[in-house]
């Protein structure tokens, strides 16, 4: 007996310090005393949407994603001090991801911690959006507009005849009607100023309310404008867009508690990335596939 101990004993040092190595070798991240392994990460990446993984087969694509699994495990961590699994709705989606990777579940907890903490920021105040109004004015204003008729002639001749028989304050659908030989379809829209100094538009601000254009050519054909109705460049007023400002400031205010949120719970835990395990990962991911057949 003592004789078998001592002749298994050698493999059984063999396999485990093998076992050691492999699990070393396996290690692409280490936060405290809980690790990320390159299986933890497949798994990860497998829970991403088809259509968006093959971006993960660049070095900054994998190192953002290991980041991200840091920041879901560190709040994940912080979830549960707060015993945030608990609460029903936490609980229902924890039931959700139940057998599917760990990463799944930590970002269920990380999001649960993330809403406790942007309800702990309270509603944004009127004077917030209002002063972002004040200060955001050139986002609020709607450029100076025309709305005008358009009839577009494949006959540069034909458009220059339609010109001249024309009269004076009579709208173009009056006057396809009134003149059938030269009926074609009239399109009614209205104009932005955008400054692009396109012909359409530098030829429909130069002209007064009712005045028709001469003949100019564009792309589909020879083209006339009418103007119809011209309105100046005007501000919308802060109740049309509060709610969009509000929206706007949300957003923000949620992108900076979340880069607090990561400093902070960083500050106390020691984390590494294993590089060489990294760019190992990296290349077997970019490899080409291999037929075995």
């Amino acid at each position: 007996m003592l004789l078998f101990f001592l002749t298994t004993l050698p493999l059984y040092i063999i396999q485990c310090h093998e076992k050691n190595a492999n699990q070393k070798n396996n290690v692409i991240a280490t936060i405290g005393e809980e690790t990320i392994t390159t299986k933890d990460l497949d798994r990860a990446i497998e829970a991403i949407p088809t259509p968006y993984r093959y971006e993960y087969t660049s070095e900054q694509a994998v190192q953002d994603q290991v980041q991200n699994m840091i920041d879901w495990k560190l709040m994940a961590q912080e979830a549960l001090k707060l015993k945030l699994d608990n609460e029903p709705a936490t609980k229902a989606q924890l039931e959700t991801v139940k057998g599917k990777p760990a990463s799944q579940r930590e970002q269920v907890l990380a999001s649960a911690y993330l809403k406790r903490k942007e309800n702990e920021l309270g509603e944004i105040p009127e004077t917030g959006m209002k002063n972002y109004y004040d200060t955001h004015q050139e986002e609020f204003i709607i450029p100076e507009r025309v709305n005008i008729e358009r009839v577009i002639y494949k006959s540069e001749h034909t458009a220059k005849a339609a010109r001249e028989a024309m009269k004076e304050g009579v709208g173009f659908q009056q006057f396809m009607e009134e003149n059938p030989n030269f009926k074609r379809k009239v399109t009614a829209l209205w104009l932005r100023n955008s400054g692009n100094d396109s012909v359409m538009e530098n030829v429909a601000f130069n002209l007064s309310a009712g005045e028709v254009s001469e003949v100019f050519e564009t792309r589909t054909g020879y083209c006339l404008l009418r103007v119809e109705e011209k309105a100046p460049s005007t501000m919308k007023p802060f109740n049309e867009v509060q709610a969009g400002i509000k929206a706007r400031l949300e957003v923000q205010q949620q992108k900076a508690l979340l880069g607090r949120l990561k400093q902070d719970l960083r500050k106390n835990v020691a984390i590494s990335i294993n590089q060489p395990v990294l760019k190992a990962y990296v290349l077997k991911e970019q490899a080409p596939e291999t037929n075995p057949h």
